[in-house]
């Protein structure tokens, strides 16, 4: 049983059983209302709730694979509905180079992040899409001590100053 308090909303004073009817009516009409949206409305809606999801997660400022550039474009690929084959097309990117960004093998440039920012009506800006990449980038370039290494052989005549 839920004995959590309700905090974004006002007391409602009903007991239990009313406050069942309640949220039953509720519900109803919520489920009428999302049927009578149409598919434009449906995904202005979904793409805002993504935007929202994406601002929460760059101001947490952690990074998770979970919102990383490949798992946006996946989420931005189902709220449009379409194949990414047809998304790939729209930005006019190459079906392989697509499938390596989508699949988190490629990174992306600000190019194409500049296309998905013009393809989304600037819903979703190519600022915000950079910030997801660098954040992934960063833990990328912390974690890489075998690039790190072979980079230091390369380095000649290394300042040797004394730290305190």
């Amino acid at each position: 049983m839920n004995n959590a308090k309700e905090y974004s909303l006002p007391p409602h004073g009903l007991n239990k059983k009313e406050k069942a009817s309640a949220d039953a009516i509720l519900l109803k009409a919520r489920l009428e209302s999302l049927s009578r949206m149409g598919d434009e409305e449906k995904i202005y809606a979904n793409l805002i709730s993504l935007k929202f999801k994406l601002v929460d997660y760059i101001q947490l400022g952690m990074y998770s694979e979970k919102f990383s550039f490949s798992e946006f474009l996946k989420r931005y690929v189902t709220i449009l509905n379409i194949s990414r084959r047809q998304l790939a097309s729209d930005l006019s990117v190459h079906e392989t180079r697509f499938s390596r960004l989508i699949n988190n093998k490629e990174n992306p440039g600000v190019g194409i992040l500049y296309r998905i920012e013009e393809h989304s009506n600037n819903m979703i800006s190519a600022s915000m899409l950079w910030k997801i990449v660098n954040m992934k980038l960063s833990v990328e370039i912390e974690n890489n001590i075998k690039e790190r290494r072979k980079q230091s052989k390369l380095v000649k005549n290394k300042l040797k100053l004394k730290t305190a």
